[in-house]
């Protein structure tokens, strides 16, 4: 993915789509304007599983009962709420 072209916010979306996929994701690199050189980023990865991303794609969508939320991820509802928790934590 390269991330130097467009606009910034354009950039910081592309850069932020790639840190939420990294496992989707084999290279970031950044060109300079300038000098034309090539800057390798690191592809980061901010420790959300991805049962808690499927939550929080969920929430997203508008999804607010922790009964819908459970059967839609297919895990436990215990399960679900220390997740919740470990998300707000986070």
């Amino acid at each position: 993915m390269n991330i130097s072209g467009g606009r910034k916010p354009q950039a910081l979306g592309a850069l932020f789509g790639c840190y939420a996929r990294h496992e989707e994701v084999d290279k970031i690199v950044y060109i300079t304007e300038e000098d034309h050189d090539i800057i390798d980023l690191p592809i980061l990865n901010f420790g959300i599983s991805i049962t808690k991303r499927l939550i929080l794609e969920e929430v997203l969508k508008g999804v607010t009962s922790v009964n819908k939320l459970f059967i839609k991820v297919g895990i436990s509802r215990g399960m679900t709420y220390n997740h919740i928790i470990e998300l707000r934590d986070m």
